[in-house]
């Protein structure tokens, strides 16, 4: 019996993903496992074998009630959203694709600004309070305590506190929608700190800034909207990978 980080009630605890399973789907080979490496390993020329735990779990952050229920009804939502899956008319994201200067994104209206921020913002928590080393580079602060307050009350908050920004892999003819990397702590030249999260098809950047400093003016643009639209930008050949490069790196 441990207390649960989310209610703070002394409960028994369950294996909690970090990063929610459903997102691992493009990752398994024919066995339903996947392939965990490191950087090293690819110098090293090792051969990868097949890992059999299905992600990044800990047994000591979350009960069943908090995992299963508050959180997983927001991951049900953003599993329809991402990967369409059992989407009925009234939840299916209207989307429509633009060029603008070289790049192109895609507007996506009909989603649910409060249940998406919310799920995204989870994981940046969860790998905040979890031990597993792969999160190291997460560390929120006293940005903590406000994020899981937000989760609790279920509060998304405005727009430009702790905004995301969304990348996609999809239009490129090579994407790495079988790749998971550990975050990456970002940190700018005006102090603005940043988490980058690369998982499968998509990047998700989280600004975790103070008032004191103002945004790059494309975050004002591309983060997720209280008229429940939402901005994909889509990297385009070769792009993606000197992108994945310069993380790996």
């Amino acid at each position: 019996m441990k207390n649960c980080k989310l209610c703070g009630l002394e409960k028994e605890l369950i294996k909690a993903h970090i990063i929610p399973e459903f997102m691992y789907q493009n990752l398994y080979n024919e066995d339903h496992r996947f392939y965990e490496f490191s950087v090293q390993d690819i110098l090293d020329g090792k051969k990868l074998k097949p890992f059999v735990q299905i992600g990044e779990f800990d047994k000591n952050i979350l009960c069943s009630v908090c995992d299963n229920e508050r959180l997983g009804s927001l991951e049900k939502y953003a599993q329809k959203v991402l990967f369409g899956k059992n989407l009925n008319p009234n939840e299916a994201p209207d989307c429509q694709n633009y060029e603008l200067e070289g790049f192109e994104f895609s507007e996506c209206k009909n989603v649910d600004y409060k249940k998406f921020k919310l799920f995204l913002l989870s994981i940046l928590w969860r790998s905040h309070i979890t031990v597993r080393e792969k999160f190291d580079s997460v560390d929120l602060g006293p940005h903590a305590d406000k994020i899981k307050e937000m989760i609790w009350n279920n509060n998304a908050g405005e727009e430009l506190e702790y905004p995301i920004t969304t990348t996609s892999f999809i239009r490129a003819d090579y994407h790495y929608k079988d790749l998971i990397l550990e975050p990456r702590r970002m940190r700018s030249k005006e102090g603005i700190n940043s988490y980058i999260f690369s998982i499968g098809s998509f990047q998700f950047h989280f600004y975790v800034n103070s008032t004191n400093h103002r945004l790059p003016e494309f975050v004002y643009e591309m983060t997720l909207k209280k008229d429940n639209t939402m901005r994909i930008i889509h990297l385009k050949n070769a792009m993606e990978t000197a992108l994945i490069k310069k993380l790996v790196e």
